[in-house]
């Protein structure tokens, strides 16, 4: 996933539409562990998601600002064409039952 880059430009594989400084592919933790962006993350899930995968769209969703969900959802749309997240990521609303918090 990290390695896909154009100069210092990171490359979605799934949208090539999807791009973003490498410098800021990541984030770190309130303790200071490194860790790659959600946005970057939920831009990653599969077609059908597991129910991990909506767990962590669940924690992840209320804590994403609009901007940050434009990118999973343009790259789900991308790879996929539709996508059962489109509707709140794109929506700017939390999905029924979301609740959580990111942790990490």
């Amino acid at each position: 996933m990290l390695d896909e880059a154009e100069g210092a430009e990171w490359v979605s594989h799934r949208c090539a539409d999807v791009r973003r400084p490498l410098d800021r592919l990541g984030i770190r933790s309130a303790a200071g562990v490194p860790c790659v962006a959600p946005e970057v993350q939920l831009s990653y899930m599969p077609e059908r998601p597991r129910s991990k995968d909506e767990l962590d769209f669940a924690r992840t969703l209320p804590v994403l600002r609009v901007s940050q969900r434009r990118r999973p959802a343009r790259a789900l749309k991308g790879a996929y064409g539709h996508h059962p997240w489109h509707g709140p990521l794109g929506s700017g609303t939390p999905a029924r039952g979301a609740g959580g918090t990111v942790v990490g």
